[in-house]
Order: C-alpha cells, then sequence, then structure tokens
C-alpha cells in the first residue's frame, strides 16, 4: 500500500509541477497579449494622428486659398470702385449738389 501512496503523490507533485508550468505560460501569454495590445492601440492611435494631421493640412491649405481667392476678388471689386468713383465723381457730385439745391 506505501508504495501505491508514493507513487500518488509522486504523481500528484508532478501534477503540480506541470499546473505551475502552464500557469507561468499562461502568465506569460497574457503578458504578451497585453503587449501586443498596447502595440496595436499605440498604431492606431498614430495611424488616426496621422490622418488628423493630413485633414488638418489639407483644410488649412484650402482656408488659406478660400482666403486668399476672397482678398484677391475683394482688391480687384475695390479698384473697380475707384476707377469708377474717379471717372463719375464729378458728375455724382453735381447731381447731389442739384437734388440737395432743388429738392
Amino acid at each position: 500500500m506505501e508504495p501505491l501512496i508514493k507513487e500518488i503523490i509522486a504523481l500528484d507533485l508532478k501534477a503540480q509541477e506541470e499546473v505551475a508550468l502552464w500557469e507561468g505560460k499562461r502568465g506569460d501569454m497574457k503578458k504578451q497579449v497585453e503587449q501586443k495590445k498596447i502595440a496595436m492601440e499605440e498604431t492606431a492611435k498614430q495611424g488616426a494622428q496621422k490622418r488628423l494631421d493630413d485633414l488638418r493640412r489639407l483644410y488649412e491649405e484650402e482656408t488659406t486659398a478660400a482666403k486668399q481667392k476672397t482678398l484677391s476678388q475683394y482688391d480687384t471689386a475695390l479698384t473697380k470702385l475707384r476707377e469708377q468713383f474717379q471717372t463719375h465723381e464729378e458728375k455724382w457730385l453735381d447731381e447731389l449738389f442739384d437734388r440737395c439745391i432743388h429738392r
């Protein structure tokens, strides 16, 4: 009976060692999974930041182009208005004077 008990104890110790070994491997696997998760999150975050930076740059370029176009149109319109004023200044002043006097 004693050899059977010793054999059972030996088998139990061996099983405990294997369980400890697999628990260690499981812990290592958990660490690896956590590290991969962190790496994937960082990669996704960097990709999102790059897309955001690209969009920001694109919108800034579009905004700058639209601003320049608007300023150019404003300058053109202002130049035309000044030219019209210079061309018709005397006539308009005469008309205003006549309207003020005759009314």
